[in-house]
C-alpha cells in the first residue's frame, strides 16, 4: 500500500467452487479477520488502526473496497446490463450509503489519493477515482461484479452489506 505501514488484506469469493461467499459468511470472516489482526498485533507490540485517514499528508487513505455481484451481474447475458443498473440505483442513494459506510469518511474522501469526492458519485471502468469502479476485465468479459471504494476500514460489514443489498436487489433494508 502507499502509506508508510499500511497494509492490505483480503477475505471473500476466491474463485473456487465449493466456496460460500453469501454476505453474511464474507462479513463474519472479516470480522475474524480483524480480531486476528489485533491479536496478532498483540505479540510484537503492533496496534492496528482502521481509520479511514490515519495519517495526515499526501497519502492514500485505508478503505474497505467491497465488491458486489448478484446470479444476472455474473451472467455472460445479462451481465453488463444488471452491473448499469446497479450503479444507477447506488447513485441514487449516494449519501445514504457514505452515512453508512464508517466515520471520518470526509478524511479520506476527497477527490484526491484515488477516491472521489465525498459529495460526487462516480463510477467508471478501471477507475480507481470513481466511487464505484468496473474492472476492465469485467467489462471486456461482458459481466462479473462492481466494486464499491467508498467504505471506510472502519465500516461495519454488516450495514454495508445491507445498504448494497436494499439498494441494487430491493430487499428490505435492517433497521440499524
Amino acid at each position: 500500500e502507499v502509506m508508510p505501514g499500511q497494509w492490505e488484506f483480503q477475505v471473500g469469493y476466491r474463485g473456487r467452487p465449493d466456496e460460500v461467499a453469501d454476505v453474511l459468511t464474507v462479513s463474519d470472516h472479516l470480522i475474524i479477520a480483524r480480531w486476528l489482526l489485533r491479536r496478532v498485533g498483540e505479540l510484537f507490540a503492533v496496534e492496528p488502526r482502521l481509520d479511514p485517514k490515519p495519517a495526515r499528508g499526501d497519502w492514500n487513505g485505508a478503505g474497505n473496497h467491497t465488491n458486489f455481484s448478484t446470479r444476472s451481474m455474473r451472467s455472460a447475458a445479462t451481465g453488463l446490463d444488471a452491473i448499469t443498473s446497479a450503479v444507477e440505483r447506488l447513485s441514487e442513494r449516494h449519501a445514504e450509503h457514505i452515512a453508512g459506510h464508517g466515520h471520518g469518511l470526509a478524511e479520506r474522501l476527497t477527490g484526491l489519493h484515488e477516491t472521489c469526492s465525498i459529495n460526487e458519485f462516480r463510477s467508471g471502468v478501471a477507475d480507481r477515482g470513481a466511487s464505484i469502479r468496473i474492472p476492465r476485465s469485467v467489462e471486456l468479459a461482458g459481466y462479473g461484479y462492481l466494486e464499491d471504494r467508498r467504505p471506510g476500514a472502519n465500516c461495519d460489514p454488516y450495514l454495508v452489506c445491507n445498504l448494497l443489498l436494499s439498494t441494487i436487489c430491493g430487499q428490505p433494508a435492517l433497521s440499524r
